[in-house]
């Protein structure tokens, strides 16, 4: 599927994990820090949005932030978010993106590009 820039889901997770693999360009806390971005806000970049902003989840966001929890459960099947809301019931309401933002900020850089990259090869485009 295509989104607002006319690039594929996967054309954008790969310019994301592009701009993140550098730990320069890469940040926790935050969506953007200067030109330091969280896997969402790399995400938002790589859509064409000059500021990341919590607000501005479009469909195709939500869509990448779901592969992505799905690898974040294969990789770390014991790794639960510090939420009230279980994985799933965040996952079935389009709320993907908390996972994905917690995921970004309790783990290393190293980790994070990991799992972008493991979603990026994942066979079920």
């Amino acid at each position: 599927m295509k989104g607002i820039t006319g690039l594929t889901d996967r054309e954008v997770l790969e310019r994301a994990t592009d701009i993140i693999r550098d730990p320069n360009h890469w940040t926790q806390g935050m969506w953007a820090l200067g030109d330091a971005y969280c896997i969402l806000g790399a995400v938002q970049v790589a859509q064409g949005y000059e500021q990341p902003s919590t607000l501005c989840t479009d469909a195709q966001a939500i869509r990448l932030s779901e592969r992505i929890v799905q690898t974040i459960r294969e990789q770390y099947p014991n790794w639960q978010p510090p939420l009230t809301t279980p994985m799933d019931e965040l996952v079935d309401t389009g709320h993907a993106n908390v996972i994905v933002e917690s995921f970004n900020d309790e783990h290393e850089h190293e980790e994070v590009v990991a799992v972008m990259e493991k979603t990026l090869v994942r066979e079920d485009w």
